[in-house]
């Protein structure tokens, strides 16, 4: 691992056991530090635009007791894909594992900051909220990891000046990202359900289509390599590891703005991205009876039945056919083990429409049906990818 000595600014190469160390968590802009123009950016009599935010990002930490500072941009060796794998796959770790967050926010300037020429200036009486709410770090998809992942976060404004640290900015961050409390006190995230996780990301943005999927690896604790190249296909495979880790049957409760219904009105089982996801961020946000990881209930093998969604991306998915209700519109409601209420007393189910044979594909896709009253409440039993069958 690659590290920043904060105070001779040189990289060094940690193997074996890591020192205490900090992490920056910055938005990328022009000029950044590449690992390869790293020492020749500290030679020159002015550098690049990256050089003033790595070195005070180093005195910063050097001045809180840390010989040592990551930083994504120059830690990373990025013209190599097996280097660059490696760290996406452990960045979420290594975040967890630094000493000291230090999220840099250069569009906010806090009261009793030198004003900027490019920045908004925000006045004394101004809440902490409307200073932070205002930054682009929020709406970018890598800064949500770098936001969960340490226990230590400190938020910095564009001068340097404190802003404040997540342990007491907890309700402030909470409207600003919608992420729940418990998880931002330090709760674990396998206590909240697959759908609420991809809706912290759903107005979140990327510059690479495929990083909206490789920014969620670590969150979701799975591993997969790096196909840049292969699109909105990179979403599709994140759902697919994370249908081998869990049986939270809110991965299939996504729903899609009514426009995109229009563009394509037959779906697969999964979500082209986490915006599809949104509905688990309102008020009436869905439930799962069953934790995240949790294995769902056992029934009898003669009662089940093989559905396959026919543009389904390889997930089979295992029902009753008892759990299958006709509907009015040439289609088949499919009762998923979750609810609006979190008591099962409203279980929403997602509609089916048969391709042929056993295969079906997903039709209004921005729906989420009610499950009769009347109705057992077994729901699908299994997910399964294609590697798996």
């Amino acid at each position: 691992m690659w590290l920043i000595n904060t105070k001779t600014f040189k990289l060094v190469d940690i193997i074996g056991r890591l020192p205490d160390y900090g992490i920056l968590s910055p938005c990328w802009r022009r000029g950044e530090v590449s690992y390869h123009d790293y020492g020749d950016a500290w030679r020159r009599q002015h550098g690049l635009e990256g050089r003033t935010k790595v070195r005070d990002a180093c005195k910063q930490a050097y001045n809180d007791g840390l010989e040592f500072l990551w930083v994504d941009t120059c830690c990373i060796d990025k013209t190599s894909s097996a280097e660059l794998g490696e760290a996406i796959n452990s960045m979420y770790t290594w975040y967890r594992k630094a000493a000291k967050c230090y999220v840099y926010l250069d569009d906010v300037v806090s009261s009793g900051s030198p004003s900027s020429s490019d920045c908004a200036e925000v006045g004394s009486d101004a809440s902490v909220h409307s200073l932070l709410a205002q930054s682009r770090w929020f709406t970018r998809g890598w800064t949500l990891q770098e936001l969960l992942a340490p226990k230590n976060v400190c938020f910095y404004d564009v001068n340097w000046a404190s802003v404040g640290e997540k342990s007491s900015l907890v309700d402030v961050l909470h409207r600003i990202t919608g992420i729940d409390k418990s998880v931002l006190e330090g709760g674990s995230l396998r206590q909240v359900s697959v759908g609420r996780h991809m809706s912290w990301a759903a107005a979140r943005e990327t510059t690479r289509i495929e990083d909206i999927a490789y920014c969620l690896l670590g969150i979701f604790d799975v591993n997969m390599p790096l196909l840049y190249g292969e699109g909105r296909r990179a979403f599709i495979r994140l759902q697919k590891e994370i249908s081998k880790t869990t049986e939270n049957q809110t991965l299939l409760a996504w729903q899609c703005t009514h426009n995109s219904r229009l563009e394509r009105p037959v779906r697969g089982l999964l979500a082209t991205s986490p915006a599809d996801f949104a509905c688990f961020a309102g008020p009436m946000t869905l439930h799962a009876p069953m934790l995240f990881g949790q294995p769902l209930l056992s029934v009898n093998e003669e009662t089940r039945r093989v559905l396959v969604a026919a543009v389904s991306r390889g997930l089979r998915i295992t029902a009753a056919v008892e759990d299958l209700w006709p509907t009015p519109m040439d289609s088949i409601l499919l009762g998923l083990n979750c609810s609006v209420d979190g008591r099962l007393t409203k279980a929403v189910g997602i509609y089916l429409q048969r391709h042929d044979g056993d295969r079906y594909v997903r039709v209004r896709p921005d729906e989420l049906g009610i499950c009769p009253a009347h109705s057992p409440r077994r729901t699908i039993y299994g997910l399964q990818t294609e590697d798996e069958i």
